[in-house]
Parts: C-alpha cells; sequence; structure tokens
C-alpha cells in the first residue's frame, strides 16, 4: 500500500525562509498559535487557522495537519478499531 505523503510544519516554515513572526504576520494567525501549532500542542486549535497555515503553503490540511482527518472520520460515522487489552483474570471474572 503506498503511503500518502505528509507534510510538517516547521519544515515547510523553514524551507520557504520564514521565521515564526514572518509566518503569524502574513498569515494573520497570532504568533503563539503558530508555536504551539507548530511544536504538536495545538492539536485542538482552530480548523480555520490550519487550513489558513496550509492554504498558504499551498498543501493539502489534511496532509499537514493528520488530526484533521480523524475529525473527518468522527463526523462522517466512520468507526476506528481500537485494540484493547484485558488482563485474563478480569475476562473471567466478568
Amino acid at each position: 500500500m503506498k503511503r500518502k505523503k505528509t507534510y510538517n510544519l516547521r519544515e515547510l516554515r523553514l524551507a520557504a525562509g520564514l521565521t515564526m513572526q514572518q509566518l503569524a504576520e502574513q498569515t494573520g494567525i497570532n504568533i503563539a498559535s503558530v508555536q504551539a501549532i507548530e511544536t504538536g500542542r495545538g492539536k485542538n486549535y482552530s480548523v480555520i487557522a490550519k487550513h489558513t497555515l496550509a492554504d498558504f503553503f499551498h498543501v493539502p490540511a489534511r496532509r499537514l495537519f493528520p488530526e484533521i482527518q480523524t475529525e473527518i472520520d468522527l463526523l462522517m460515522g466512520k468507526s476506528r478499531q481500537v485494540q484493547m487489552f484485558i488482563p485474563r483474570e478480569d475476562v473471567r471474572k466478568g
């Protein structure tokens, strides 16, 4: 199965020769938000901000921010399998 290319915000920013401050100014997104999103602490940040950043770098938002695809899957009703490990002794009790 062929894996789809994913992007990294920091790599895109550095390749464009931009500082976080310049990226914030050019996109209109607060620098603190840019920093949080870039360092991975911004998973729950605005989808609009994430799309703005993806549009700025001309990349699909789903490839720049994989959590967006997860949210879309949930909204579309696609279930995800979760592997759960239960100790055998708990299974026998229940």
